[in-house]
């Protein structure tokens, strides 16, 4: 597994149909799970043909999703987690298994990289806002962003920097975060 590192943060917000372009109509190839994505409800709302829901998600094909970026490109995003299938995966497949998230992850920095789901091909994961990390088996993935995102990093590389490793990333789960909320999580209310 590899992945890079894509520091947003002189941009001071993060744009899903800026961060995805770089995949261009390879968008299409997948199918996508959209978790933790802040915001986007009233989106949503207005492509329910398009998109099915699920507890904290939702699922739809890569047509349905370079229409709504397409559609929506100055739509923000604070934390989300954009996770690709092979299209013929589905839904109760990967529902067998939890469903990614940004906020408050532990595992997010630290080695070795892998898959918050682990059916994924691809992850694009945003994280307060402009810390960016983009997962792939596909080397040709990543560089599709290493070629057209400023600044970037190996993933690996910044979280041995950042962070300490961890002995036991299974037990880095999602924790009661209802007394410790970013000042990001107050304001926006996740």
């Amino acid at each position: 597994m590899k992945g890079i590192f894509i520091d947003k943060s002189a941009e001071l917000c993060t744009k899903p149909s800026g961060l995805l372009a770089p995949l261009g109509d390879k968008i299409c190839d997948y199918s996508w799970l959209l978790c933790d994505l802040t915001g986007w409800d009233s989106i949503f709302k207005r492509y329910e043909d398009l998109i099915v829901r699920t507890d904290g998600a939702v699922f739809l094909p890569g047509t349905a999703l370079k229409k709504i970026l397409d559609e929506n490109r100055l739509a923000t995003a604070n934390w989300a987690v954009f996770s690709a299938f092979p299209p013929d995966t589905h839904l109760e497949e990967i529902l067998k298994y939890p469903l990614p998230y940004s906020d408050f992850n532990k595992t997010l920095w630290f080695n070795p990289v892998k898959m918050l789901h682990p059916l994924s091909g691809i992850e694009v994961v945003i994280s307060e806002i402009t810390d960016i990390s983009v997962k792939s088996d596909d080397e040709e993935i990543l560089d599709l962003f290493r070629k057209s995102t400023g600044k970037i990093g190996d993933l690996e590389k910044h979280n041995d920097q950042f962070t300490p490793p961890i002995s036991d990333p299974a037990s880095a789960v999602r924790e009661n975060t209802s007394e410790k909320k970013s000042l990001f999580s107050k304001l926006f209310g996740k």
